[in-house]
């Protein structure tokens, strides 16, 4: 079997980005630029984020692979009291050193106990603000607590380059408390940018599954998410 910590690097490294669609073919014109939108608020979720999910994120087949294809834009969605945070942390130094990055106030939205609303009025609110510019733009809708694998966003930006109007990847959810140990290993061993290979990181989810995941059921215990496919990633989030 091959070493699986070389395969993921290898997406980005062809000679060429696959060439685009011509105007018209699936009914779409050709892509201009990236946006990548990430709703998250509050002290300890941001901090959260900031150690333990965007280094993934900064991973050569992820952030910095999407850069070198098309103008590649991060849009935090998050409140004004929070942004003086993300902007003093190193992540975000690492982050500006990749593509440009912006902040989209969605203070008014927050409100407590209702998450999922926010997130989605966040959304439409950044998606509204390119006006004409969003027909030819790919976002992508991402959470806070995700740990995604090396790979992934360069993996489904293939398909939208050629034509494919949107690409959705399955996940599942795990258990934080039995992950997080494994994760602040790898971190304390490769601070700043977190590559790991879908293989990798799936052999590891898989020894944490949630409950959820294999039952529809309810569970005090808290809960992540990883995505099973060419697109693999997970989360951290606490339930």
């Amino acid at each position: 079997m091959p070493d699986d910590s070389t395969l993921a690097p290898s997406v980005i490294e062809r000679t060429a980005p696959p060439k685009q669609a011509e105007p018209g073919l699936k009914g779409r014109s050709p892509l201009t630029a990236i946006k990548i939108l990430l709703p998250v608020w509050g002290y300890d979720f941001v901090q959260q984020f900031l150690k333990v999910s965007l280094p993934t994120l900064l991973a050569p087949g992820n952030l910095p692979g999407l850069a070198r294809l098309l103008p590649t834009e991060f849009i935090f969605l998050t409140g004004r009291k929070d942004e003086p945070l993300i902007r003093e942390s190193v992540g975000y130094r690492h982050l500006a050193a990749i593509c440009k990055v912006g902040f989209c106030d969605i203070s008014d939205l927050i409100t407590d106990g209702n998450h999922s609303t926010t997130v989605t009025l966040a959304y439409t609110r950044a998606v509204r603000r390119c006006g004409e510019a969003m027909l030819d733009t790919c976002f992508f809708f991402l959470v806070s607590d995700y740990i995604v694998a090396d790979g992934s966003f360069v993996a489904a930006m293939q398909p939208m380059l050629a034509g494919t109007s949107g690409v959705q990847a399955g996940n599942f959810q795990i258990i934080a408390e039995e992950a997080l140990p494994w994760l602040e290993g790898e971190l304390a061993r490769n601070p700043g940018v977190l590559s790991l290979s879908p293989q990798r990181l799936m052999r590891q989810a898989l020894t944490c599954i949630h409950p959820a995941t294999i039952a529809t059921r309810s569970t005090s215990q808290s809960r992540t998410t990883a995505i099973p496919t060419g697109c693999s990633g997970g989360s951290t989030r606490r339930r």
